[in-house]
């Protein structure tokens, strides 16, 4: 049947499936979520529909963080899943949001597409050109090592408004949209294709569907994740491990505009929980901004600007994952700073970096001592989770100051309002 004819009727009908969406519960926190543990995997999501979370409050009952739990038992791995999603993304304008994101820092990309298109009625050729288009976007912009999963679509009738016998005739759309995805992946390397079915007992929005489909996705990513020893040696590890460049850096902390106030109550909760967890006198969240060391928060010292130079977490946002000093007297990066040789003096130091949402690393979750301790005794991962919590804390905080700074940004200047 040519569902063609039916548009006008699908229109309409479309509109009421926007006001029905918009009475369904979604996410409101910071986009993606992790599984503690070493050496994390990074993994992007991106597209619509399932990756939206649609039906729970939270990314981490949502696909991100039952993908990032299941990718870590395989593992035995960390993993750091991040979103970039939209509630009506298409095949069409996915490149459009992938833009800004560096896609060369990421182990495997997720794709999650389809339930707009088949509600617009994108034809079927266009799909497959599209994607065709896409597949070779994420194959010239990742690593050599990226791998990349494209989803099935979403069963539409198992959405409560399409539960109908044009829901149906969807469906057989969705499913040869599922047919020309599978055709074009089969046979690439580093590409697989993941159809998201319905179990029986699978509800519309729950984590229970999320955890299915989590499932699924880690089952395809576990080989090409599970790398034993050459994990380190990945293209996109080894990409992810030099330097940002420091204007771009920067320029995405000034537009997180973080840097000039204190850490909310959250923030300093998760210092005091580093401070008290490792035993160290002092705990910090920092940031690099230019020439100087700001403490967003500061447990068992007085939390005052810095300059960089003599900071710590300048350097640990040099590299992805864990820094640790032993003894910084010794270190002959620290000779002369102000930190080791003034009082309070610092001798023991591991920091974490803390990461902005396009992943530039702006700052450190930090823990320090007057006395020197081997490297061995810091538990890399509770470090890694706890540096997590400090970062998804920040991206709330620029979220909500982006969000009051609407209304001031668009309305006209004092003088233009009197005339």
């Amino acid at each position: 049947m040519n569902l063609s004819l039916f548009a006008p009727a699908l229109d309409a009908w479309h509109r009421h499936l926007r006001a029905y969406w918009d009475t369904i519960p979604r996410p409101r926190d910071a986009p993606g979520s992790y599984a503690a543990g070493t050496s994390p995997d990074r993994v992007l999501i991106v597209g619509t529909g399932p990756a939206a979370g649609w039906g729970v409050l939270s990314h981490d009952l949502a696909l991100p963080g039952q993908l990032a739990r299941r990718l870590s038992e395989r593992t035995g791995h960390g993993a750091d899943v991040d979103l970039v999603a939209t509630p009506f993304m298409t095949i069409g304008n996915v490149a459009r949001e992938l833009a800004d994101t560096r896609l060369w820092r990421y182990d495997a990309v997720v794709v999650v597409l389809g339930v707009p298109d088949v509600l617009s009625l994108t034809p079927v050729r266009d799909w497959e050109e599209r994607l065709e288009a896409l597949l070779r976007l994420l194959n010239s912009s990742c690593s050599a090592s990226t791998h990349i999963v494209v989803t099935g679509i979403q069963p539409l009738r198992s959405v409560r408004p399409l539960d109908t016998p044009i829901g149906a005739l969807l469906d057989r759309r969705g499913r040869r949209y599922d047919c020309v995805t599978a055709a074009l992946v089969r046979g690439r390397p580093r590409v697989s294709f993941v159809p998201l079915e319905l179990g029986p007992d699978s509800a519309e929005g729950s984590s229970s569907l999320y955890a299915e489909w989590g499932e699924r996705i880690a089952e395809a990513l576990e080989v090409p994740m599970r790398s034993g020893k050459d994990h380190v040696h990945r293209p996109a590890d080894a990409l992810r491990h030099g330097a940002d460049d420091e204007a771009e850096r920067q320029g995405e902390l000034d537009r997180m505009r973080v840097t000039q106030e204190p850490g909310g109550p959250a923030v300093h909760r998760i210092a005091a929980l580093a401070r008290e967890a490792f035993g160290t006198r002092y705990a910090a969240v920092t940031l690099i901004d230019g020439e100087r060391q700001v403490f967003k928060a500061s447990v068992g010292r007085d939390a005052e600007d810095m300059p960089r130079v003599d900071s710590f977490c300048t350097h640990t946002i040099q590299r992805e994952g864990t820094m640790v000093v032993p003894d910084a007297l010794v270190d002959p990066r620290f000779e002369g700073s102000a930190m080791v040789q003034g009082d309070p003096h610092i001798r023991f130091y591991a920091g974490y970096p803390l990461e902005s949402p396009g992943g530039y690393r702006i700052g450190a979750l930090c823990v320090f001592d007057p006395d020197p301790r081997a490297d061995a005794e810091i538990d890399v991962a509770l470090l890694h989770s706890l540096a997590k919590l400090a970062e998804r804390e920040l991206a709330l905080e620029a979220r909500r100051t982006a969000r009051d700074a609407e209304p001031a940004l668009s309305a006209p200047p004092r003088a233009a309002r009197a005339r």
